[in-house]
């Protein structure tokens, strides 16, 4: 399967409001009214100025989302994804790619409205950063339900207030596409000790955490007596055989590491087996080599922030001029509590946590991308 996200053209208009009257429909039919005939009729406009973008899959258009540009404010106007192509976070992507384009044209805010009693849409935006600000009629008077204005501040990324001296990065599901492939292989390898859960809760609750403290909290919570030692054991056994197999790069993890021209280090919760084979696997163990640590190496793992002192002082770079990316808010606060700048991973490649948590925990930054990064080290 292939996708694409691009500006859509003029003679696409129909397939575009398809889509668009397909996805309201519940919506509509939730407010108590229909769809008009006339609902989209802007959309030819906004095709026109280049304002429609839509994601493909496997060349048919599968989400679609219609910008409005007023100076520095962007508002969303519509975003929807194909019914058939729900939960398969397309609607993220592709508010993504919208969030990049406003922050490159110099938007400082994006906006958007919707229902109150839309409650999965209003919990969505906010997963993304956006913040309510006010509420009242339906502007345009198409029925009698409250609309609620949806805001997300674009702070224009700039380089930091200090010549960072070193970056130092987490690893599973940073640099490496890891988290998938390493939930599913803890999972399999708990249910051998009769410990049950399934994968997204597995990354939803522990995404970050040592398999030791996982293995002891899901123990205590289900009353089994387990071998905790052993059940770790046998999670890092299944993990090394299927990354070993499976494991990619994430999207511009080998392009950035060769654009930073600063020492680099990773200090990861990953054991140290496990942390040389995903590196080896991805290519990316020259880059980092001799600079990789583990939690293994340290009293605590993260969220403490143990392994991210140890890395500074491998280095010998004050904590106070390291950069730490991160993608959960384990890892964020860890950095924080180092006394370090935290970037975090908030684009759809990354997003086990949302970005209302990384910054909760303390991110100095979030960025969509890898590459993004470059931005604030040079």
């Amino acid at each position: 399967m292939t996708n694409d996200v691009r500006v859509l053209r003029a003679d696409e208009a129909a397939a575009c409001e398809a889509l668009l009257r397909a996805a309201f429909a519940d919506y509509v039919a939730r407010l108590g009214r229909t769809s008009a005939p006339d609902a989209y009729a802007r959309l030819p406009q906004a095709l026109a100025s280049g304002q429609v973008w839509g994601l493909e899959i496997d060349g048919r258009l599968a989400a679609v989302v219609v910008t409005t540009v007023d100076g520095a404010a962007w508002e969303i106007d519509w975003l929807a994804v194909n019914p058939a192509h729900q939960g398969r976070r397309f609607g993220s992507l592709l508010l993504g790619a919208v969030e990049a384009r406003a922050r490159n044209a110099g938007a400082v805010t994006l906006r958007l409205q919707t229902a109150v009693m839309m409650d999965h849409l209003r919990a969505f935006y906010a997963r993304h950063g956006f913040r309510e600000v006010c509420r009242g009629p339906d502007p345009h008077g198409r029925d009698a339900h409250p609309r609620v204005l949806l805001l997300k501040e674009l702070a224009q990324r700039r380089e930091l207030p200090f010549a960072a001296a070193a970056v130092i990065f987490d690893l599973d599901g940073t640099l490496v596409d890891s988290e998938p492939i390493a939930a599913a292989a803890a999972v399999d390898a708990l249910a051998e000790f009769d410990l049950q859960i399934d994968v997204a809760s597995m990354r939803r609750r522990f995404t970050g955490l040592q398999d030791h403290e996982i293995a002891t909290i899901l123990a205590g919570e289900q009353a089994i007596d387990v071998p905790i030692d052993a059940a770790v054991a046998r999670i890092d056994e299944l993990a090394i055989e299927r990354l070993a197999a499976e494991l990619r790069p994430m999207p511009g993890a080998l392009e950035l590491v060769a654009r930073l021209k600063v020492p680099l280090a990773i200090a990861s919760n990953s054991g140290p087996e496990r942390l040389r084979c995903s590196l080896d696997r991805t290519g990316l163990t020259a880059a980092f080599a001799p600079h990789l640590y583990s939690s293994a190496q340290v009293a605590q793992g993260k969220p403490a922030p143990d392994v991210f002192l140890h890395a500074a002082r491998m280095l010998d770079v004050p904590t106070d001029r390291c950069v730490v990316v991160e993608d959960s808010d384990h890892g964020i606060r860890a950095a924080k509590a180092a006394g370090m700048t935290a970037i975090a991973l908030a684009g759809p490649d990354h997003r086990t946590t949302d970005e209302a948590s990384l910054r909760a925990a303390g991110a100095d930054a979030c960025v969509e991308r890898l590459l993004d990064v470059v931005a604030f080290i040079g």
